[in-house]
């Protein structure tokens, strides 16, 4: 990308007020919508060192996205590296990403056009916020240990780490169970990064005083990851820690009970004492664990305190596989499943995923494959294709006619379904079927979950079925409705909800030409009446 200069703020926010939505190059509608109205109207929701963030919403999907659009002044080398970040994230399905794509000329500020990033703008408390709403509740506390485990263990099996766990970029979602979102991709390692340096180290009450650019790979974050964990163990013996500083706690609304000041001399440190004061197995191992090297911030893999059940206290390294929102051990019983049947009222049919290689799809398919560049030696073959594990974190192409697809391979996704085909319009109501390839790696989990995969980014959402059935009533089109569950590595499949999909847009389709021609026949009955009357009012005036 050859663009030097980008548009001031000033300048993304002037155009905005001219020109509305105008100034936007996506493939479907969408309205700014401003962040404050009075007593100026606002549309910027936040700026960082080259990016601001505007917020849209899609037309007649009614879903807000936020749009990330560059600035004057940043480094080029990092907003081309923040861009590529984006690329290879959205070929990766997990449910702690913002979905997200890239648009190269996404939007014409004065003449000219611009890259954007459209991400999915997620509505979750800050994970301090959360903590406060849940401080007096140790089950939930427990609960969201689990899936900080989770999400450590899951981002490391991807080869990637996010860089700044803090508690602003991690949010946390609600609905019939908790989802962590992680925001704010800028400092991400990703496998094509390998032997770079670091654009920046974290927010330094989260990290550890020792380190620098150098440290960059997929096990920055554990640091970090130990940190919330033993500030969390720490909350369930003391709840006043959570007080402000000065109401005899530790907490200032933008830490998590730790400061820098604590990190870099832990002996010296009020907190870490009264920690220690506790006396608690759990507490201390954490906190063992976080402070375990003053000299490197190179931690254990993120692993649980658990009790035996012998008078002695042992430590033991969780090591189930787990995705991010399964409590770490909890077996699915068979009382639960049936629960769950009840709830969605269907038929489960369950496929046993085999973890072998890259299986790849296309539509149509007979689309070539390509590892690298598009050369002779580097062809593989034609759609369907099975690729060796040996091939992780390598771009592949796909060829189809005039059309191209760029992605890389993750271990944590097994399964790609590329599509080539021309865009089919939304209310066309034609949807893929069912199928292995459309799922991508849904089989790494341990928790029974409800997801949507969405037309419009074909990345899995997670709804109830009450939420899902709402959304149908908006217009929303999905592509396929699957149950995640990870006891045996199966996918089961909710039929009767795609069933539920299929019967709304072929009823809506049926019905909808019929409507059309009634309202123009009501619209041409109406003309020909006034016609009449002003016919017979003017040769009534004649007389």
């Amino acid at each position: 990308m050859n663009i030097e200069n980008y548009p001031l703020v000033s300048e993304y926010e002037v155009e905005i007020k001219k020109f509305g939505a105008g100034i936007l190059n996506l493939p479907s509608k969408y309205e700014f919508i401003p962040n404050r109205t009075t007593p100026i109207k606002i549309f910027n929701y936040g700026s960082g060192a080259f990016a601001a963030i505007f917020k849209i919403r899609d037309a007649k999907l009614t879903c807000d996205y936020a749009l990330r659009c560059f600035l004057n002044g940043g480094n080029l080398q990092n907003i081309n590296r923040n861009i590529s970040i984006s690329e290879y994230l959205s070929n990766i399905s997990a449910p702690f990403f913002c979905k997200n794509r890239v648009f190269t000329e996404g939007i014409n500020i004065k003449g000219e056009y611009y890259p954007v990033i459209v991400m999915e703008w997620s509505y979750g408390k800050k994970l301090n916020d959360y903590v406060t709403s849940i401080i007096n509740n140790n089950h939930k506390i427990t609960e969201l240990q689990n899936h900080l485990v989770n999400l450590s263990h899951s981002l490391e099996d991807l080869g990637i780490a996010h860089g700044d766990i803090q508690s602003g970029n991690v949010l946390v979602e609600q609905t019939t169970t908790i989802n962590l979102k992680l925001v704010d991709y800028d400092p991400m390692f990703i496998p094509t990064l390998k032997g770079e340096q670091a654009v920046e180290i974290g927010h330094s009450s989260f990290q550890h005083p020792k380190r620098n650019k150098t440290h960059y790979d997929t096990t920055i974050d554990r640091f970090s990851f130990w940190l919330l964990l033993t500030a969390l163990e720490a909350l369930k013996f003391d709840k006043k820690l959570w007080n402000k500083d000065l109401q005899g706690g530790f907490n200032d609304e933008d830490n998590f009970l730790f400061k820098a000041k604590d990190l870099q001399n832990p002996q010296g440190s009020p907190l870490v004492q009264r920690l220690k004061s506790l006396q608690q197995p759990s507490v201390d191992f954490y906190l063992n664990h976080l402070l375990s090297d003053s000299s490197s911030p190179n931690r254990e893999k993120i692993s649980l305190f658990e009790k035996t059940n012998s008078p002695t206290q042992s430590f033991k390294e969780t090591t189930t596989k787990t995705t991010v929102a399964t409590p770490v051990k909890k077996e699915v019983t068979k009382t639960e499943i049936e629960k769950t049947n009840e709830q969605v009222r269907t038929k489960i049919v369950s496929e046993e995923i085999k973890n072998e290689s890259f299986t790849i799809t296309s539509s149509p398919e007979k689309a070539k494959v390509y590892i690298g560049s598009i050369a002779p030696n580097n062809f593989k073959g034609e759609t369907p294709i099975q690729l060796d594990l040996s091939y992780q974190s390598q771009k592949v192409i796909i060829t189809y006619l005039n059309k191209q697809k760029v992605f890389y391979l993750n271990r944590g996704q097994l399964f790609y379904n590329i599509p080539l085909e021309e865009n089919k319009p939304q209310g066309s109501a034609t949807h893929s079927p069912i199928s292995r390839s459309a799922i991508y790696q849904a089989h790494n989990g341990n928790i029974e979950k409800i997801g949507f995969f969405d037309i419009k980014f074909a990345q899995p959402i997670f709804l109830t079925k009450e939420e899902f059935e709402r959304e149908l009533q908006k217009g929303r089109l999905f592509k396929d409705v699957v149950l995640y569950r990870g006891e045996k590595k199966n996918i089961r499949l909710f039929q009767d909800l795609w069933q539920l999909h299929q019967k709304y847009y072929s009823i809506k389709e049926k019905n909808g030409p019929s409507t059309y021609i009634i309202i123009i026949v009501f619209i041409i009955i109406i003309s020909v009446l006034i016609l009449i009357m002003g016919f017979i009012i003017s040769n009534s005036r004649r007389y």
